[in-house]
């Protein structure tokens, strides 16, 4: 008895239990940084990842991450104003992507870490932590995932789709240590605090289209 009440419990408040969780790996790394503390996971990521280094990889990873560049993101918006019948889900694709962008010029003025010495592939400015594509792949692949998760599409297929989204946010945050503009702490942060901001936004979405 008593253990279907605990299953109940974590059956009903799952999604706080993991916001309690992804801000508590973000306070985390979030305090060292701050404290301008190091990783050894960052070295052994970047290690790890290089021992695979190859031309043929490297132009995947670029094609990768480009996944979560504004331009391609800004593309992908107006494909699916063009495939959603409600505006409103548009509409709130659109803000989603605002809110993560405010979120992350906030968050890496506040914390100004320089991105990592020596391992760059290619070019990047500004600060690191958070890893700014990191949270747009998961603010706007996460969000398409909710939404799939509500539609009435046959399971197999939405399983499917969910499946390759979860697959393309995680390739986009190892391409970003890869070719060596992030540490691996600063994608740890950015999805642990998107995903902390994503299950608040939806539940305000969830309660939003039930008023209406």
């Amino acid at each position: 008895m008593k253990q279907n009440r605990i299953s109940k419990f974590l059956y009903k408040n799952i999604r706080w239990i993991f916001l309690v969780i992804a801000l508590l790996i973000f306070s985390i790394l979030a305090m060292t940084v701050l404290n301008q503390g190091e990783f050894s996971f960052d070295r052994h990521a970047f290690t790890w990842l290089r021992n695979w280094e190859s031309p043929s990889l490297t132009t995947f990873f670029k094609m990768v991450t480009a996944l979560a560049s504004a331009s391609v993101l800004i593309v992908f918006c107006l494909f699916l104003l063009i495939l959603m019948k409600k505006r409103t889900y548009f509409y709130l694709v659109g803000i989603n992507l605002i809110n993560t962008v405010v979120l992350n010029t906030a968050l890496k003025f506040i914390f100004r870490r320089e991105r990592p010495l020596n391992v760059a592939i290619i070019e990047e400015t500004g600060y690191s932590f958070p890893s700014g594509h990191s949270m747009a792949s998961l603010a706007f692949y996460g969000f398409l995932i909710y939404l799939l998760y509500k539609s009435s599409i046959k399971k197999k297929l939405k399983i499917a789709l969910i499946t390759v989204l979860v697959i393309i946010i995680l390739l986009i945050g190892a391409s970003r240590i890869y070719l060596g503009v992030h540490y691996l702490s600063d994608v740890l942060a950015g999805f642990s605090f998107t995903l902390a901001y994503l299950i608040i936004f939806t539940k305000l979405i969830t309660n939003y289209m039930k008023e209406k």
